[in-house]
Formats: structure tokens, C-alpha cells, sequence
């Protein structure tokens, strides 16, 4: 007695000291997480995103959502994966896929914005509450590339586990019978071993991103349970803690029977996962419950799609209020009221991907038409509206010292390249895409266009008077809209609806230099011969070409 007593004295203690270790471990991983966060909240994210994630985040809020609020054009313009990377300190799945489609999708009204930027205010000062969300979040893994959860759950509703339930019942028979026909029963039991190993491995590529969907899933759950009681003193933040325990509380039913298909999640370890593992290998309870509950998932669909969007908002707000502190400068957005008053104003703005940017001040109402040379900050200063804009309606943060403007459809036509695959030459690509703002120009809704060069693809002829009639045809009380040209004849030709702006470059014996300030007027420099004649062009060249421009000046036509 006093043996077996000892011996059972033994293994408890050695289950005391495995969970003791196994509690120590969890423990010393969590600091280290909140150590790595801490030392990265407030940087802009460096871990690349490929391209294929980049798509599938996409394809996924595509999906989800409808159009795009920022078109293909214009977040290829604005190089929105470079913003959304930079931005993506997420530490979940959820996270990141709503920080993305919040990105395509800016809010149109304050009634959607103010509640995420009430989010991003309270991740931004709780700094408890903070930590405490990464912790919850890092516990939903990362489902494996290509699968979606929705889809796989509705394929697999009606999944048949009828070989696994005979499998299960006659190995039950086989280990039953070891003690009444101990030999032919453990023939028995071998046999139907190697067939349930075979079977199993057989099956699991049909059932496995079923699995995969269902285990993210319980993730999804159990951290929302978790946030549930999280003590929040924002007022927003405490009833979207509440909200979300809503959430878990009404898909608990999906927890019942998922430890079994949480086993195949390579999320899971450890020695009652081993134990799991054999069970499931025997009696496949793992493929009996999957029927079940991918149907019940399937009837919950609109509780799964709402928990997941809330729990990734969570996790994207404290990453957008990471980002807020990446910013040169930063300012909270107002927005104006009047539909149909279009205006943007702004002091020291900056564009947020630029080391050392140099601010501007604009009153930007109507139509502007900007020019100066090449590499002066015209396009820069463009991208820097537009991405004023496009931050101030997702985040409520502008890059700017103030920014005012009503909430903009933001719509560019910049950075456009030859259509090589559908055959379209540059020129059918720039129509096409200046076309789009055209027709969105005749919605009454506040409307921001941002044009880099209009009709470049053409010859100079066509193109100013297409420009010209064009540009003014933009021009409306809704709509924004700022041009940046080489064509001086259009500083004339719309000078009644377009304020003409430029940016000045200055020539010197060490050559080029410029301001990157944004002066009033049409750029009225004339430096492009001299700076030919400062890097060594033949002098016959540089004169010819002089008196050729003056000629030009003076009698509008053009002579050699």
C-alpha cells in the first residue's frame, strides 16, 4: 500500500512541476511579446508583405464589402500597399484584414468615422488596455495562406462522417474484445489501425482547411470571450468590450467538441494535444463533431462576419494609433458640413512617407492648376492632399498642423503605365482613367481630383486643348480639383475657373536647387536652357534654342 502510495505521491509531483513549467513558460513568452511590442509601438512596421498576401487582402475585402471607396488607380497612385504596410503593426488576422479594407474604404460620414477614432484615442492613452489587447489578439493564429473561413465552413456543412463513425465503433469493439479474445481482438485492433492511419491521412486533405477554419474560429471566440471582461474607462471602448462578449456568448455553441479539431491546428502542442491526437486517430471524433459544427457556423454567419470585424478593429485602431505616432506632424481632421461647398484648408502639410518633408499651407477651393519643373514638388505636393485626406477619414489624423475639408470620394489619375496585357497603349489608359473622374465629377458628393499632367500621352496640340476642356468641365461647387502641368498655355487658357500655384527652383554656379514651397501664381522661370548651357551642351545648341522659344514667345509659331 505504502508503494503505491509513494508512486502515485511521484507523478502528481511530477504533473506539479510540468504545469509549473508549462505556466512559467506561457508567463515569460507573454513579457516577451509586450517587450516587443513596446519596443515597436510608435515605428512604422518593417516586416515586408508579399504581394500575394497583399492580393488575397484584397480579393478577401472585395468579397466582403463590395467596391472600393479607393479605386485600383488611385491606391496604385498613392501607393497604398506601401501605406497599409506601414501601418500593419497588427497582430492578428482580423486586424489586418480590417485595417485593409478600412484603407479601401474611408469613412464618408462622421457617424461612421468617430467611433474607430474613439478606439484609436483609447489605445493610444490606455496603454493597460493596450497590452492587454495584443495578448488576447496574438492568441487567434494566423489561419494558413488560401484559406477563408466563411467558405471552407459552407463547403464543409454537409460533410459526411460515416466512414469515421465505423472506423470508431469497430476499434471500440476491437479493444473491448482484448479481455474476452485477447488474440484475434488485438489482430483485430492492429488491422484496423493501419487502416484508420491510412484512412486518416487520406481524409485530412479534404477536412483540413476545414479544420483550419474551424480552430481560427475558436480562436476568434475564446478571444472574444476574453475581451469581454477587459475595464476600459472610455465610455466607447466599454461598450465595445460589452458588445463583443455579446458576440462570443451567442457562438459558444461552436466551442463544444472544437478541442478535438483544435488538435490538427499547428496553433496547438503540448502533451494533452499528444493525447488528443491518438484519440482522434482511433475514434475520429475530430470528423464527427466537424459536421456539426460547420453547419452551426454556417447558421451563424452574420455573429461570425460581426465578431470578426469587431475584433479586428480593435487590433487596427491600436495600430493606427501606433502610426499616429510616426507622423512629422499630426493634427485631428475637422470636417466640414455643406455637401456641395468644397474646400480644403490646411496648414503645414506634409506627405507621412518622407524623412525631412517640407510643409506647405493651402486654401485649396475650386480648381488649381500647379506647375515648375521636374523634381520641384509638385507630385509630392499633390500625394500629400490626397493622402491628408485619405488618413484624416480613416484615422481622424491628418499629416498637418490643421486640416479642414469635408469628407472627399478621392479620386487620382498620376502614375499611370501602358496596359500590356489587355493591349491598351498609354494614351487609351489615361483617357479611360481621367473619363472615371469625368462621370464622378457629375455625382453632387464632395469629390477631391488630383491630376499628375493631363493628356501627357498625346502631342502638345491636342493635349492643351483637350486639357483645357476637360480640366474646366471638373470644375463644379462639390469637387476639388488640383493639376499639375508643364503647360504654360493653360495657366492662361483657365485662368477664370483654376488659381494658378507653382513651386520655384533656383539656378546657381552649383547648379539646381529648390524650395519645395508652394508660391502663388504660374511658374514664370525660365531655366531649362540655362541649366542645358551649366552641364556642357554646345553653346549653337543652347542660343539656337533660345531664340527659338522667344520667337515662339512672340509670334506663337514655331521656326527652326
Amino acid at each position: 500500500m505504502e508503494s503505491y502510495l509513494t508512486v502515485i505521491l511521484i507523478a502528481a509531483g511530477i504533473l506539479l512541476l510540468t504545469a509549473l513549467a508549462i505556466l512559467r513558460t506561457g508567463a515569460e513568452e507573454k513579457k516577451k511579446l509586450i517587450a516587443r511590442r513596446h519596443r515597436t509601438y510608435g515605428h512604422i512596421n518593417i516586416r515586408p508583405v508579399s504581394s500575394e498576401a497583399l492580393a488575397a487582402r484584397r480579393q478577401e475585402s472585395l468579397a466582403a464589402g463590395g467596391p472600393f471607396g479607393i479605386d485600383d488607380i488611385t491606391w496604385h497612385d498613392l501607393d497604398g500597399d506601401r501605406l497599409y504596410t506601414a501601418m500593419n503593426t497588427c497582430v492578428s488576422a482580423p486586424g489586418e484584414s480590417r485595417l485593409y479594407d478600412r484603407l479601401r474604404r474611408p469613412a464618408m460620414d462622421e457617424d461612421t468615422l468617430m467611433p474607430f477614432v474613439s478606439l484609436i484615442d483609447h489605445y493610444g492613452s490606455d496603454e493597460t488596455c493596450r497590452d492587454a489587447l495584443w495578448l488576447i489578439l496574438s492568441g487567434i493564429h494566423f489561419p494558413k495562406e488560401g484559406i477563408s473561413v466563411l467558405r471552407h465552413l459552407t463547403e464543409a456543412a454537409g460533410i459526411m462522417t460515416g466512414p469515421g463513425l465505423i472506423l470508431a465503433v469497430l476499434t471500440a469493439v476491437s479493444i473491448a474484445g482484448l479481455f474476452i479474445r485477447p488474440v484475434p481482438c488485438l489482430i483485430a485492433f492492429i488491422v484496423l489501425t493501419g487502416i484508420n492511419i491510412a484512412w486518416t491521412l487520406k481524409d485530412n486533405t479534404r477536412t483540413g482547411p476545414v479544420c483550419e477554419a474551424l480552430c481560427f474560429l475558436r480562436d476568434m471566440i475564446t478571444a472574444g470571450r476574453k475581451i469581454a471582461v477587459l475595464h476600459a474607462e472610455d465610455k466607447t471602448a466599454a461598450e465595445a468590450y460589452q458588445h463583443i462578449g455579446r458576440l462570443a456568448s451567442s457562438l459558444s455553441p461552436l466551442l463544444r467538441g472544437s478541442a478535438f479539431i483544435a488538435v490538427r491546428s499547428q496553433a496547438t502542442g503540448g502533451i494533452g494535444a499528444a493525447v488528443m491526437t491518438y484519440i482522434n486517430l482511433f475514434f475520429h471524433l475530430d470528423r464527427l463533431f466537424l459536421g456539426r459544427l460547420a453547419g452551426l457556423a454556417v447558421e451563424k454567419n452574420e455573429e461570425i462576419r460581426a465578431l470578426a470585424a469587431c475584433l479586428g478593429d480593435h487590433d487596427a485602431a491600436a495600430a493606427c494609433a501606433s502610426y499616429r505616432l510616426t507622423l512629422k506632424k499630426a493634427c485631428r481632421a475637422e470636417f466640414s458640413s455643406s455637401p456641395t461647398e468644397a474646400g480644403l484648408w490646411t496648414e503645414d502639410l506634409v506627405h507621412p512617407f518622407l524623412e525631412n518633408p517640407v510643409p506647405n499651407s493651402a486654401v485649396l477651393t475650386g480648381g488649381t492648376l500647379m506647375t515648375g519643373a521636374n523634381a520641384s514638388g509638385k507630385s509630392t505636393f499633390l500625394k500629400s492632399c490626397a493622402l491628408a485626406a485619405w488618413l484624416a477619414q480613416t484615422t481622424g489624423t491628418a499629416p498637418a498642423a490643421s486640416y479642414r475639408a469635408p469628407f472627399f470620394r478621392i479620386m487620382t489619375s498620376m502614375a499611370l503605365k501602358d496596359d500590356l496585357t489587355g493591349g491598351a497603349s498609354y494614351f487609351v489608359v489615361e483617357i479611360r482613367s481621367i473619363k472615371r473622374l469625368l462621370e464622378a465629377a457629375k455625382e453632387e458628393k464632395p469629390l477631391l481630383i488630383i491630376i499628375d499632367e493631363v493628356l501627357r500621352g498625346t502631342n502638345t496640340i491636342e493635349r492643351i486643348a483637350s486639357s483645357a476642356q476637360i480640366l474646366r468641365a471638373m470644375v463644379k461647387p462639390w469637387t476639388v480639383v488640383l493639376a499639375a502641368t508643364h503647360d504654360r498655355e493653360l495657366t492662361v487658357l483657365l485662368r477664370d475657373v483654376f488659381r494658378n500655384r507653382h513651386f520655384e527652383e533656383k539656378l546657381d554656379a552649383s547648379g539646381i536647387s529648390f524650395t519645395y514651397k508652394l508660391m502663388d501664381g504660374p511658374a514664370c522661370a525660365t531655366n531649362a536652357l540655362t541649366l542645358l548651357s551649366s552641364e556642357g551642351y554646345d553653346k549653337s545648341i543652347v542660343d539656337s534654342a533660345k531664340i527659338m522659344a522667344a520667337r515662339f514667345e512672340e509670334t506663337g509659331e514655331w521656326q527652326i
